[in-house]
C-alpha cells in the first residue's frame, strides 16, 4: 500500500511539473507578445499624433488658400469667372506638397502597423486553437489507450477538433462579417455550424 501511494505521488509530481512547465511556456509567450504589442501600439499612437499634426498644418494651408481665393474673387469678380490667373497661392501650394507626401507616408505606415497588429492577434488566436487541439488530442490518445473510447469515437472527435482548426481563417472571417453587420446572427450561426 505504501509503495502504490508513493508511485501515485511520484506520478502526480511528474504531471504537476509538466503542467507547470507548460504554464511557464505559455506565460513566457504571452509576456513576449504583450511587450511586442505594447511597442507596436506605442508606435501606432505616435504615428497617429504625427498624422494629426500634419493634417492640422494642411488644414491651415487650405484655409490660407481659401482666404486668398475669396480676396481675389472680391477684388476682380469678372476675371475670376473668365480664366483662373495666379492669385497668390503658389507659395502655399509649395508648402503643402511635402506635407501631402508626408501625410500619405504616415497613412501607409499607420495601415501597415494596424494590419501587423491584427495579424499578430490572429496568430495568437490560431496558436491558442492549436494548443486546444493538442490538449484535446492528448486526452483522446490517453482515453483510447485506456480503452475508454473506441477507434471510431476517437476518429470522430479528432475530426471535429481538426475541422475547427482547419477552418480557423474562415471562422475568423465570418466573425468579422457578423461584427460589421454584413451577415445576420442567423446566417452567422448557420455558417458556424457548418464550419465547426
Amino acid at each position: 500500500m505504501c509503495w502504490s501511494v508513493s508511485v501515485i505521488i511520484f506520478l502526480k509530481g511528474d504531471l504537476d511539473m509538466t503542467f507547470f512547465s507548460k504554464l511557464k511556456d505559455a506565460a513566457s509567450t504571452a509576456i513576449g507578445t504583450t511587450i511586442n504589442s505594447a511597442k507596436e501600439n506605442s508606435k501606432l499612437i505616435g504615428i497617429q499624433a504625427e498624422l494629426t499634426t500634419v493634417q492640422a498644418d494642411l488644414d491651415a494651408s487650405y484655409i490660407s488658400i481659401g482666404r486668398k481665393y475669396v480676396d481675389f474673387i472680391l477684388v476682380a469678380p469678372e476675371s475670376a469667372t473668365a480664366s483662373m490667373p495666379d492669385f497668390g497661392v503658389n507659395e502655399t501650394l509649395i508648402q503643402i506638397e511635402p506635407k501631402l507626401v508626408k501625410k500619405k507616408h504616415l497613412e501607409e505606415e499607420l495601415a501597415r502597423i494596424e494590419k501587423e497588429l491584427g495579424d499578430n492577434a490572429i496568430m495568437q488566436e490560431k496558436a491558442l486553437y492549436e494548443k486546444e487541439f493538442l490538449v484535446e488530442k492528448e486526452k483522446l490518445d490517453k482515453a483510447k489507450k485506456m480503452g475508454v473510447i473506441s477507434d471510431t469515437e476517437y476518429n470522430e472527435k479528432i475530426l471535429k477538433f481538426r475541422k475547427k482548426l482547419d477552418n480557423f481563417s474562415e471562422i475568423r472571417r465570418m466573425e468579422k462579417q457578423r461584427d460589421m453587420g454584413i451577415i445576420s446572427r442567423e446566417e452567422f450561426e448557420h455558417k458556424m455550424f457548418l464550419l465547426k
